[in-house]
C-alpha cells in the first residue's frame, strides 16, 4: 500500500469502528429501555 493512501486508510478504519460503536450502544439503549413498545423481548 502505498504510504499516500496509508492515513486516510487509518482513518477510514476509526469512522467505520467509531459509526459500528455509535450504533451498537444505541441499539443496547433501546434494548434496555422499558418504555419502549416496538421492542419484544
Amino acid at each position: 500500500m502505498p504510504r499516500k493512501w496509508l492515513i486516510p486508510f487509518q482513518v477510514t478504519v476509526t469512522l467505520v469502528k467509531k459509526i459500528k460503536w455509535c450504533l451498537f450502544l444505541k441499539q443496547l439503549l433501546i434494548n434496555t429501555l422499558p418504555n419502549q413498545p416496538v421492542i419484544r423481548r
